[in-house]
């Protein structure tokens, strides 16, 4: 675990120290983790995201940890959204809905809202928030959300 985290980190140093001149509407792909979830409960959250246009994006989340959803300690979740966009010369940015499945022991779907901050340097701050139904579980619903920090490449 301590490993994948730090292989994240280092590659989001890298990333960052790189000198990218695209311009950041261009750039489409966001690596991002979970920051709330692993400072308070060890749980990793890690996100790759591919913008399609200023409007559209998708991706998927890789869980790790505890989790309130019994046997659901690993998830992979493929994710789709839509912005609404505050800035088009940061690209794919502001206030978003989200559409997500959930694929661990049990099979889930859910429905998120957010907000994205961009800063010009591609570093990204992001806020989710939602609820999922778990279909196979005998605890039907399950929470979603955290603070993530990443960077677009």
């Amino acid at each position: 675990m301590k490993y994948i985290i730090f292989s994240f980190m280092c590659l989001l140093m890298i990333s960052a120290r790189a000198q990218n001149t695209t311009p950041l509407a261009e750039r489409k792909n966001e690596l991002k983790v979970g920051s709330l979830q692993l400072l308070f409960a060890g749980n990793v959250d890690l996100a790759y995201e591919r913008l399609t246009n200023n409007n559209f994006g998708y991706g998927v989340s890789v869980y790790s940890g505890k989790s309130l959803v019994p046997d659901n300690e690993f998830s992979i979740s493929p994710f789709a959204r839509i912005y609404f966009g505050e800035n088009d010369k940061l690209g794919a940015n502001g206030f978003f809905v989200e559409g997500a499945g959930k694929f661990s022991k049990n099979v889930g779907a859910g429905l998120s809202i957010g907000k994205k901050w961009v800063h010009k340097s591609g570093f990204i701050f992001e806020t989710l928030l939602g609820l999922g139904r778990d279909f196979k579980s005998g605890q039907d619903v399950y929470p979603r959300g955290d603070l993530f920090i990443g960077y677009r490449f």
